[in-house]
């Protein structure tokens, strides 16, 4: 008992600041296999407090120790976390995609000077939790569509008091609803092509990171290739479709970026903290200034256990899971026009079922 007590202080002062990937042992009670009692050593791993298993066992238990670990007992767990994260990735990119349609029908009303919509829909958002609108846009729509329709007055004066006119506008909540719909579509049209781009910009990231090693990064830096080509004049595009685009990158490496940080959790607990340190000082604001940094990391070493921690195997590791996530985001960019379909069809069920004062049991399903 007094060595496993003085090895236990060892590691207690000694092992703990020696890297980050620290295992600690502590004396522990155990039980063997037929359920006898006795002392031994237990193994954390350093960074979650989790018990990985027993070294040894003194005393009484005649079976090794097991000790469930995250990855041996955490199969079930670890499904359902893989199962939550591709839930709010698909979460994700819906609210995404809601925002921009919205931003890009509030943008036409600016250019167009139409001033009492734009005032509605804004009094309409004070009325909705709009973080919650966005994720189910649907309830937010048909809200919309019940509303009923308003008239606004419009005055015009001259500066000098020349003249007065006053005009009758009428608001109808289901037309700004239809043309939310409408930018929607055209929204998911042009994230579907973008998304393809993803592959051809983590090339160009890594080229021209391979690029900076051999010449100036400055120079480097003005030989990148344009991957994203996009006319504001052009009435093909919608016009937000630029900033739309690096918001689109910049989400897709924040998911990338999770899901490679729970990866190597389960994994390499060195990769894990050394990741872990590297967002919270290098928010990804933009995704491809972020790869950049991240690749011109140096080679890092950890001891307890020995590991070489490469920055730029862990960009690589981010950049294919941009990839796969936008291949994810693809298939529910394709349901935009069907969504909207269904969302119509409800709208007008429970418009004729309120005209025709149909009962609630006997509406349609």
């Amino acid at each position: 008992l007094l060595i496993l007590f003085l090895w236990n202080i060892f590691f207690l002062f000694f092992g703990e600041g020696r890297g980050e990937g620290r295992v600690k042992m502590e004396v522990g009670f155990v039980c063997g296999s037929y359920g006898w009692g006795g002392i031994g050593l237990i193994r954390y791993d350093g960074g979650r407090r989790n018990p990985i298993g027993a070294v040894c066992c003194i005393g009484g238990g005649s079976g090794a120790w097991n000790v469930p670990s995250s990855s041996s007992s955490g199969g079930g767990g670890e499904y359902h976390e893989n199962e939550q994260l591709q839930a709010g990735c698909h979460r994700a990119i819906r609210g995404f995609l809601n925002r921009r349609a919205l931003r890009t029908v509030q943008y036409y009303m600016k250019e167009f000077h139409d001033g009492s919509t734009l005032d509605w829909l804004k009094r309409f958002e004070e009325g909705h939790e709009m973080d919650e609108a966005m994720e189910d846009v649907s309830s937010y729509l048909k809200s919309m569509m019940l509303s009923p329709t308003e008239e606004s007055t419009v005055i015009f004066r001259h500066p000098k008091g020349y003249f007065k006119r006053e005009f009758k506008v009428k608001i109808e909540p289901t037309r700004i609803a239809t043309r939310i719909m409408e930018a929607k579509e055209s929204v998911a049209r042009e994230l579907l092509e973008d998304l393809r781009l993803i592959e051809a910009e983590n090339l160009e990231l890594k080229r021209q990171h391979l690029e900076s090693r051999v010449s100036a990064p400055d120079l480097a830096r003005r030989k990148r290739s344009r991957i994203f080509d996009c006319d504001s004049l052009d009435n093909s595009d919608t016009p937000l479709r630029a900033p739309t685009y690096d918001l689109l990158k910049k989400l897709l490496t924040d998911m990338a970026a999770q899901r490679t940080l729970i990866r190597y959790r389960d994994t390499s607990n060195h990769d894990y903290m050394w990741l872990l340190h590297f967002l919270r000082g290098h928010p990804a604001t933009n995704g491809d200034v972020f790869l950049a940094d991240l690749l011109r990391q140096p080679v890092t070493k950890r001891i307890n256990p020995d590991h070489v921690i490469d920055p730029s195997r862990i960009a690589s590791r981010i950049m294919k899971y941009r990839i796969l996530i936008a291949k994810e985001w693809e298939d529910d960019l394709t349901c935009t026009a069907s969504e909207n379909m269904a969302l119509k069809r409800d709208v007008l069920e429970l418009s004729l079922n309120s005209e025709l004062n149909v009962p609630p049991e006997r509406r349609l399903e």
